[in-house]
């Protein structure tokens, strides 16, 4: 039973036993259903066993954006420049809106890390998505924010064409058609 499996992975991540850990580890590479594999993801990843990191890495680069979300939140306890390095290679493979809540994670455990450099949270800040952009804004220790937001936009020249869109003419009546009649 998948209920049953899912509600056994989220014991595993709280009982005390290194044995526990053993146990979710062998369940990695079996388990099938989704909802039961998204409760072991959570195990492993809430678990500080170094033998479980292997797993994370591969959620978090693998195709499922669920996975490698939980993943990145658990690689973000985790020290290590490898780590960090797998983090940032994954926030710039994994583009588009179906992968953002992977890359918001990623940049949330980066937060927790201090090896962030400001030229990567540049990067975060000018992420496509308003989710990661926030989650960028603030809480990276030792940086100041104000200095990696974007400026004031900037003056430019319209072309003659495109200034005369400006000055058109506002609509002083509108006319609606309903089912009633105008």
């Amino acid at each position: 039973d998948s209920q049953l499996r899912g509600a056994a992975y989220a014991l595993g991540s709280s009982h005390p036993s290194p044995d526990a850990a053993q146990l979710l580890l062998a369940r990695v590479g079996h388990e099938q259903h989704k909802g039961a594999l998204i409760e072991l993801a959570l195990a492993v990843a809430s678990r500080p066993e170094e033998q479980l990191e292997g797993s994370l890495l591969d959620w978090l680069t693998g195709p499922d954006p669920v996975l490698g979300a939980i993943a990145a939140e658990g690689l973000g306890t985790r020290p290590g420049t490898h780590v960090t390095e797998q983090l940032l290679s994954a926030f710039a493979r994994f583009s588009g809106s179906e992968q953002v809540e992977r890359r918001q994670a990623i940049v949330a455990a980066m937060k927790t890390m201090d090896t962030t450099t400001d030229e990567d949270r540049a990067s975060f800040l000018s992420d496509p998505e308003a989710q990661v952009r926030m989650e960028a804004y603030a809480g990276f220790p030792g940086s100041d924010p104000d200095l990696l937001v974007p400026g004031p936009p900037q003056e430019r020249d319209i072309p003659a064409s495109d200034a005369a869109l400006f000055g058109a003419n506002r609509f002083r009546t509108a006319s609606i058609e309903t089912s009633r009649g105008t």
